[in-house]
């Protein structure tokens, strides 16, 4: 890893465990180090604490999740001080590659309750 950044020993296990064959061995081949800023920068402003995404906020919990674990991903949802329309999909940290239908379908269904809202 080139300096000021950080890999992953096992990219198919932390982000594909749940991709199709040969998908998963092609998204892994794509897998570049992460600058560490990303870990120490604070954020200068944050838009989901804006109040007019008041019930437009959803958060998809990837139950399988490798990279954020369920429990850290319920951290997340806490410390953010709103309140999220949480969703679950069985899934690992890709559901665009592993179950894309259900995702599509979930992104879909959040748009519509969305502009119900409007």
């Amino acid at each position: 890893t080139q300096a000021g950044h950080v890999g992953v020993i096992d990219p198919k296990t932390t982000f594909y465990a749940d991709v199709p064959e040969p998908l998963a061995t092609n998204a892994t081949d794509q897998v570049l180090p992460q600058s560490l800023l990303v870990f120490n920068t604070a954020l200068s402003e944050t838009f989901y604490g804006i109040s007019a995404y008041n019930d437009r906020r959803t958060y998809l919990h990837t139950t399988q999740d490798q990279t954020l674990p369920p429990f850290a991903q319920d951290a997340i949802v806490a410390a953010s001080g709103v309140e999220w329309n949480v969703q679950k999909l069985d899934t690992s940290h890709s559901p665009f590659l592993s179950q894309p239908k259900q995702l599509a379908a979930i992104v879909v269904a959040n748009i519509k309750a969305f502009i119900a809202t409007y």
